[in-house]
């Protein structure tokens, strides 16, 4: 456990997602049983319409084929 451990996150940084993104949504709850080989996102595509604020991570997003809208945070998105 040297230094290369303790420096393993300080170059990470998170998707740049802005408006007009396709991103996909993660699947929170699964229906029953085991998931271990599930899918971890939802088949739908949506777009991001709208950033809450700019330095908070969440946003507002419109279903491409429904046209359902949603609010989520980054970290259950995955950008397309």
């Amino acid at each position: 456990m040297g230094e290369s451990s303790s420096n393993k996150w300080v170059k990470a940084k998170g998707a740049n997602m802005e408006v007009g993104d396709h991103v996909l949504v993660k699947i929170i709850a699964h229906d029953d049983g085991k998931h271990k080989l599930a899918d971890k996102y939802e088949e739908e595509l949506y777009d991001i319409t709208e950033s809450r604020r700019e330095n908070i991570p969440v946003f507002r997003l419109k279903g491409v084929e429904s046209g359902i809208l949603h609010i989520f945070n980054r970290n259950h998105l995955c950008k397309r």
